[in-house]
């Protein structure tokens, strides 16, 4: 895991010492502050190491910048060349270079006598880099990162008629991508639920049984295991993963039944994984109560909503409002998507939530990172979204420590 960060002269303006939540079952930080602080741009300089962009990292003004992972340290140095053209206003790319440094963490603390695994000199106009398999970058490929930006969406505006010409709606491109992300995900939540069908069916044609009778087990322990299956069952029949099947009751004469139960146990156990995602899944969307719609699952489309109108309608993908886009997506992308160990960064997931939405969050992710072994890194402008758990939060205005030895350079003035 991230376990912090430290930031030298962000912008030439800020720098901070961010230390990250690790703690396995609550391993989620915000990071709040005053617009143009740089919550967005710390973000994308985390992505932009897990994924070996240098060209983000040279085109972002910074002195220096140091990840520690516990085991490994990476630590990065901006020089900045001043020349400027007499005709150029503006420093060009190819007058900044990066110093990377890859070194292992030694638990004593000296970092000087540590022989660095990878050292690299970069500069825009030499791209090489790119292509050599340097031991940072194998190590960042082992260390995946989810990034979910920030989601802003533009309102769609109406026709209207004009000197009898008629201008047709222009579907703003950010729509469009999040409709389309919704449709896709429908889709993809549809071929997994047909492959773990198929799965779970797979238990009863192949897999061998040993018959007891159950006169030894008894009726306590028989019911134990049956009363444990039945809520599972319940839900596996209702999103068409299974026919319907019935869990018979004890009979001591019917020594067929341990081998069912078996059976029963076995199959459902294959596809645990994916039932308690799916159940999360199920439960965050309907516990965030879409107006007057109805969350349905099955193989048949993945998900839709219908219409909570008597007709039961189903609704097309844009038929949710860009606040139920952003939750549907944001909740499925960090069960189904996002890698086990990865990081997930999220940029301001509070836009188009309503009050009680922003409050849900923080619920929200905790039932997600009780199944699922990610870190998160979360920007907000909202603490209604951390629940005002600021134990979890940095507050980059009161951790700049550029502004502190400003604020005390003033005062000994004073």
């Amino acid at each position: 895991m991230l376990q912090s960060l430290d930031i030298k002269g962000l912008f030439g303006l800020y720098s901070y010492n961010l230390k990250f939540q690790t703690c396995e079952k609550d391993a989620i930080t915000f990071i709040t502050g005053p617009n143009g602080y740089g919550k967005t741009t710390i973000l994308s300089l985390i992505h932009a190491l897990y994924t070996y962009d240098f060209d983000f990292l040279l085109a972002t003004h910074f002195d220096s910048l140091a990840f520690d992972f516990g085991d490994r340290r990476v630590e990065i140095f901006q020089k900045r060349d001043i020349k400027q053209e007499e005709e150029a206003d503006e420093i060009c790319s190819s007058d900044i270079t990066l110093q990377v440094i890859f070194r292992n963490n030694p638990n004593d603390g000296n970092m000087e006598e540590e022989k660095p695994l990878t050292l690299l000199d970069l500069n825009s106009a030499d791209s090489s880099w790119k292509e050599q398999d340097s031991p940072l970058k194998l190590y960042l490929r082992s260390l995946p990162c989810y990034y979910i930006k920030d989601q802003r969406l533009q309102h769609k505006t109406s026709s209207f008629e004009f000197n009898e010409e008629v201008v047709p709606i222009q579907r703003p491109k950010s729509i469009e991508k999040t409709v389309s992300a919704v449709c896709d995900n429908a889709s993809r939540l549809q071929q997994e639920l047909m492959k773990q069908r198929s799965r779970f069916s797979e238990v009863f044609l192949t897999q061998p049984v040993t018959i007891e009778n159950l006169m030894n087990g008894g009726k306590t322990a028989y019911n134990a295991r049956r009363n444990k299956l039945q809520p599972i069952l319940e839900d596996l029949i209702r999103w068409e993963l299974t026919e319907k099947r019935d869990l018979p009751e004890y009979d001591p004469q019917n020594g067929a039944l341990e081998g069912y139960l078996q059976l029963m146990e076995r199959a459902v156990d294959t596809i645990t994984p994916f039932i308690l995602r799916l159940k999360v899944f199920e439960r965050i969307i309907n516990r965030s109560q879409f107006s007057n719609k109805l969350l349905q699952i099955s193989p048949r489309f993945g998900y839709r909503f219908l219409a909570d109108d008597g007709d039961h309608t189903i609704l097309s993908c844009d038929g949710l409002s860009s606040g139920e886009q952003h939750i549907l997506i944001q909740t499925f992308e960090l069960l189904f998507r996002a890698e086990e160990k990865s990081l997930v960064l999220i940029d301001e997931p509070e836009l188009s939530f309503h009050m009680v939405w922003q409050m849900d969050f923080l619920r929200n992710m905790r039932e997600i990172m009780e199944i699922r072994n990610i870190q998160c890194i979360v920007g907000t402008h909202s603490p209604q979204v951390f629940d005002s758990k600021w134990d979890l939060s940095i507050d980059l205005f009161e951790s700049n420590s550029y502004r502190k030895k400003l604020e005390s350079t003033c005062h000994q003035e004073l």
